[in-house]
């Protein structure tokens, strides 16, 4: 039966102070996951993670701006662009040096099942991939995709492989000027993505994606979004209205302008993982089906700020997040 004194001693164990936090890569944060399995086995659900133990392990990934960032458009004046006001890496990107042709591939979604293909005319090899951020419809609750809350099919990492697969030498990532009209700097600031100070909690990716992408990707400026698309003759706004169409976009390949960009991003591997057990059906008619119960046992650790006793940071104990 389920007790409030063993949840509370479970909660008060999690959350207490001598766990830190639970920061993920921190001593406390390792402890929770072995008291975890052990509440795990006592309670006899079956080690299905890795080396039949309840622990699935896999790569988190943290990343740090370089100090080698340049864009060069060759065609336009200045031919060498600004960074932090017109450019900056994503966080998604390789470290490289590339260059080439530019071709439009409106949102560079690739998504069978939504029937949505960016691709479906385009020649990459050896080009670099302009694309939109976001997705189609961004705004419409009847959008084929998830429609005013983001999609998994319109991740930045998940666009980026899509053009690598097809022989992408690089990628721009611009505004969508279409469903946010009046942007003309980037999609967001670099302070927001790059802060000068590492942040006290770490941005995580998941580097089973991360060390995938290979090429250079940068984010750019509506602004100089348009100024690459108007030297080939064309509109950006036009080429970003295009986007919105059903089933993809006609990918066009920019003849004028030339691209040259070299990107610096240092990536740390953090080891860590999951805890999972498995109960098994009784019912042989749904052994077939599964049901996936799951919670976030890490927190934010603690503060940056001294205590009243001297000693480093307030702990944020994280009863409820998520203990």
């Amino acid at each position: 039966s389920i007790r409030a004194t063993d949840l509370e001693a479970d909660v008060r164990f999690l959350a207490g102070d001598a766990m830190g936090g639970r920061l993920t890569d921190t001593d406390g944060n390792r402890q929770a996951a072995e008291f975890i399995s052990s509440r795990f086995a006592r309670f006899g659900l079956s080690a299905v993670g890795s080396d039949e133990t309840h622990f699935q392990r896999f790569d988190l990934m943290t990343n740090r701006l370089g100090d080698r960032n340049r864009l060069r458009v060759l065609g336009l004046r200045p031919m060498d662009r600004q960074f932090g006001d017109e450019f900056y890496p994503d966080p998604a990107s390789a470290s490289g040096e590339s260059g080439g042709a530019v071709v439009f591939v409106g949102f560079g979604i690739a998504a069978p099942s939504l029937g949505h293909d960016d691709y479906r005319t385009a020649t990459l090899t050896g080009k670099v991939a302009l694309m939109l951020n976001h997705e189609p419809g961004e705004f419409d609750a009847e959008s084929r995709f998830e429609g005013v809350v983001t999609s998994e099919e319109s991740r930045s990492v998940r666009k980026i492989l899509a053009a690598q697969a097809r022989g992408a030498v690089a990628v721009l990532l611009a505004p969508d000027i279409h469903n946010h009209p009046g942007q003309r700097g980037l999609t967001r600031p670099i302070h927001g993505v790059w802060p000068e100070r590492p942040p006290r909690v770490a941005r995580y990716h998941l580097a089973s994606w991360l060390t995938e992408v290979r090429i250079p990707v940068i984010q750019i400026s509506a602004t100089l979004a348009g100024q690459i698309v108007e030297d080939a003759g064309r509109s950006f706004e036009e080429l970003a209205a295009a986007a919105e169409r059903l089933g993809g976009v006609a990918a066009e390949e920019l003849s004028g302008p030339w691209v040259e960009l070299t990107t610096s991003v240092h990536r740390r591997t953090v080891p860590t993982r999951n805890v999972v057990g498995l109960v098994e059906g009784a019912d042989a008619r749904y052994r077939d089906e599964w049901i996936v119960i799951s919670a976030h046992y890490d927190h934010v650790g603690r503060g940056s700020r001294q205590n009243s006793r001297g000693g480093i940071g307030e702990i944020h104990n994280g009863a409820d997040d998520n203990a």
